[in-house]
This record gives C-alpha cells, sequence and structure tokens, in this order.
C-alpha cells in the first residue's frame, strides 16, 4: 500500500528475477538492463530508469468474498525528457490473496521479516489518509 500511496518505485537494485514476465519485458525493451548473481536489476554499464508504478486499488465484494487487486505497470524513463514521454514496458493487475495477506499479518514475529521503520511509516501514512 505504501507504493500505491506514495507514486513511483525506482527498480534498480530490486530483486526481479522471481517474474519470468516482468524480467523478460525490462531486459528486452531496456538494453543497459541485466541481472545480477542475486538476480537483482542492475546496469550492463549504461544508465537507465524504469519504475514500478501502482495505478488503480480496486477493493469489490464478489459472491460474499472480498476481492481486492492493483493495477501495476512499469515504465522506461531512461530516454524520458518527461512523464509523458516515458514508455510503458510492462503492466499487469495484481490480485490479492485474503488468505495468504491473513497468513502474513499473523506471522510471529520472531519468524517475520518486517522492517520496522516501514511499519511504523505505513501507520503514520494510515492514520493519516484516514483522519484518525
Amino acid at each position: 500500500m505504501i507504493l500505491y500511496f506514495g507514486g513511483s518505485a525506482n527498480l534498480y537494485g530490486q530483486p526481479i528475477a522471481s517474474n519470468p514476465a516482468l524480467l523478460d519485458a525490462i531486459t528486452t525493451s531496456v538494453p543497459a538492463s541485466t541481472l545480477d548473481t542475486k538476480g537483482r536489476l542492475i546496469s550492463n554499464g549504461e544508465f537507465f530508469r524504469v519504475e514500478l508504478q501502482a495505478l488503480d486499488h480496486v477493493c469489490e465484494i464478489e459472491e460474499g468474498h472480498l476481492k481486492e487487486s492493483m493495477a501495476i505497470r512499469v515504465m522506461d524513463y531512461t530516454n524520458a525528457l518527461s512523464s509523458d514521454d516515458a514508455e510503458e514496458v510492462f503492466s499487469t493487475s495484481v490480485l490479492f490473496s485474503p488468505a495468504r495477506f491473513e497468513g502474513l499479518v499473523n506471522t510471529p514475529d520472531e519468524r517475520a521479516k518486517r522492517d520496522r521503520g516501514l511499519l511504523k511509516a505505513a501507520n503514520e501514512l494510515q492514520a493519516e489518509v484516514s483522519g484518525s
């Protein structure tokens, strides 16, 4: 949700190897991009800038169950003079699994890999947005 409220996120240095469609779209469209040995997006020596954007967060009740999704896209800003000039490299819709989310939320602290700073920022942002 932080991405949705925060604009876009630079993908440089981020692990993308586990998503073959995203990996193929970026490495095909952005010749300066490659992966390091840990599957993170890096440069082959030339500058590039690709960013992930969250566009639309949708919550619907379908047959009595919550259906939550978010549209995302990846834009190539390497040669763009403005946001309007950036090229779309990849887009998809992510469907959230309520059961998986519930499992993540209820993972005991000693087993969870949670960034306390990000959780604090998210709680503050949520309080600010909801007005509480």
